[in-house]
C-alpha cells in the first residue's frame, strides 16, 4: 500500500492512543511494549488518482504492531495481498511486505507514518509486473494509498492501468 496502509495506519494510531491510557496509570519503568498481532480483510474501497479512473481495492493484511508503553511510537509490519477491479478487469497481487514507524506527540497526533519495503507487486502477464519499493510518509503526505515511492522506485504503472482501463 500501502498497499492499503490506511487500516494499518489508523489501526497503530487506536493502539498507541490505546497504550497512552494504560502508561498514565502505571510507573514508567514498569512499563513494556505492547505488542498485538493482526489479519484482517479491510473494506473495499475506491482510488482514482493512480490510473485517471476509478480502481477498487481490497486488502487483506496480516502482521503485528509493536507499540510503545507512553502510546508515541509504533512499529507495524505487513504481508498485504490486494485485488485491484475496473471497467471489468481484475489484477491480483502477490503478498508483499512492509514496515511502517508511526511516530506521536505526547498528545496523540500523528507527526509520521513512514512506510519502507514493498509498496505494490501486482503480476500483469507474463514478463511484466507492476513493482513499487521505497519510502513514504503517510501523514506528511497527506496520503492514504500509495504505489509510488517518496524515494525507491517505481515500474509498471502504465501497464497494470492498461490493464485495468475501459
Amino acid at each position: 500500500m500501502m498497499g492499503s496502509i490506511r487500516a494499518v495506519a489508523s489501526g497503530a494510531a487506536a493502539l498507541a492512543l490505546g497504550a497512552s491510557v494504560l502508561a498514565a496509570a502505571a510507573p514508567a519503568y514498569a512499563d513494556k511494549p505492547v505488542k498485538e498481532s493482526f489479519d484482517d480483510t479491510i473494506a473495499p474501497f475506491v482510488v482514482s488518482d493512480v490510473c485517471g479512473f476509478a480502481i477498487t481495492v481490497v486488502s487483506h493484511q496480516r502482521g503485528f504492531t509493536i507499540t510503545s508503553a507512553d502510546g508515541t511510537r509504533a512499529t507495524v509490519h505487513v504481508t498485504e495481498q490486494d485485488v485491484f477491479t475496473a471497467n471489468g478487469a481484475t489484477l491480483r497481487s502477490k503478498p508483499f511486505t512492509f514496515t511502517i514507524h508511526v511516530l506521536r506527540d505526547a498528545e496523540g497526533q500523528g507527526l509520521h507514518a513512514i512506510s519502507t519495503g514493498q509498496i505494490i507487486v501486482v503480476p500483469i502477464e507474463p514478463g511484466v509486473t507492476f513493482r513499487a519499493a521505497g519510502r513514504f510518509d503517510f501523514v506528511t503526505a497527506g496520503a492514504d494509498f500509495v504505489v509510488v515511492p517518496e524515494s525507491g522506485g517505481s515500474q509498471g504503472q502504465a501497464a497494470f492501468c492498461a490493464a485495468l482501463a475501459p
